[in-house]
């Protein structure tokens, strides 16, 4: 059994994800940076375009994995609306979009619109 505590930590701890690389891990760099002065010039920009690649794949790779777990809370949430109403999974899915898009963008609690919503289906049955 889902409830709505587990989805909301769920949520918060995606929230919580880096979406950037660690910048003492991954500097940025600008392609004229010069990484070491003993060195050519051909040698610093091929070094430094590594590393820039470098920095982009890591933020590459914890955006795909910030989307991945964002997807699964997704699917909880729907399979918790499912739960709570009975509605088939393409239902419960306009159901949380109508909530995503109608209060999200207000800033309001969407848990708690969430639960009204869920609410008003139950007592409307």
């Amino acid at each position: 059994m889902i409830t709505l505590e587990e989805v909301k930590e769920l949520f918060e701890s995606i929230e919580a994800m880096p979406s950037k690389p660690d910048y003492q891990q991954f500097p940025v760099y600008v392609i004229t940076d010069t990484i070491d002065e003993n060195e050519t010039v051909k040698w610093n920009r091929e070094e430094i375009k590594r590393r820039m690649q470098a920095r982009e794949d890591e933020r590459q790779r914890l955006l795909a994995l910030k989307h991945a777990r964002t997807d699964q809370a997704h699917k909880l949430v729907i399979k918790f609306i499912a739960q709570e109403t009975g509605l088939d999974d393409h239902r419960c899915a306009v159901l949380w979009d109508f909530v995503l898009s109608t209060y999200q963008d207000r800033r309001i609690d969407v848990w708690a619109r969430l639960k009204g919503q869920i609410d008003l289906y139950n007592a409307l049955k």
